[in-house]
């Protein structure tokens, strides 16, 4: 047998087995998401037959997106696909922060949000980029709570993860290479991860945190005649 032949037959083998493979995981992923978005009544996107699908809605009062990302790699012949959650939250927060594992210090860096916090909790992981618009307000927020919550969230084994919020709004972003075909363990992730993200959400006390608006300026009025009081003009 000619030498290039079996080669070409071990690498036909090979990139067949590869694709029955990778197709066999991605309909058990569809089959899991379709479960799962039936069960929370989210909205289910399947998309094409060999692309990933999609979830999307409001769980637990957090807005959910569950999605396949395709995402850069050393080697321009490989593709490398990662499952995606991200969870928002529906208000701000009195400054913005934004918190990467270290995976993704470059993101956090390209923000340009100068001031770095260093949290005063026990078994922080220093590796955690944390850097924030005000950290004066910022350390005013915190509490033991937040920081233990924050811990476990910024810290999961073989994921990366990103926590942003300013005055607006707040995204949590957590990424594995697991393709998450198991609706339960998605489930017992979003419970997890909404539970920790509720320690963070601000509450009625911290109203005074937030900063004061600015007084409108006042246009002054015209005098209407000679006898009217003329008004002071407001700074």
């Amino acid at each position: 047998m000619n030498i290039w032949f079996f080669v070409w037959v071990v690498l036909t083998v090979f990139i067949l087995g590869m694709f029955f493979w990778s197709a066999e995981i991605l309909f058990k992923q569809k089959k899991a998401w379709r479960k799962l978005a039936l069960k929370l009544g989210l909205s289910y996107t399947p998309n094409s037959l060999l692309k990933s699908p999609r979830i999307e809605g409001v769980y637990n009062g957090y807005s959910v997106l569950l999605y396949s990302e395709e995402q850069p790699s050393n080697d321009s012949s490989r593709k490398i696909f990662r499952s995606v959650m991200l969870i928002g939250f529906q208000e701000g927060f009195p400054t913005g922060a934004a918190l990467a594992s270290a995976g993704r210090r470059d993101f956090i860096e390209a923000l340009k949000v100068e001031e770095v916090h260093k949290p005063e909790y026990k078994g922080w992981n220093g590796s955690v980029v944390f850097h924030t618009q005000d950290d004066e307000t910022l350390s005013k927020f915190m509490n033991e709570k937040r920081y233990a919550a924050l811990n476990k969230l910024m810290n999961l084994k073989d994921k990366e993860t990103i926590l942003i919020f300013d005055d607006k709004e707040g995204y949590y972003r957590m990424e594995t290479f697991d393709p998450l075909t198991d609706d339960g363990v998605v489930l017992k992730m979003l419970d997890k991860f909404t539970s920790e993200l509720e320690v963070l959400r601000p509450t009625k006390e911290d109203k005074k945190l937030y900063p004061k608006s600015k007084p409108s300026k006042s246009k002054p009025r015209k005098k209407s005649s000679p006898t009217e009081d003329t008004p002071s003009e407001e700074a």
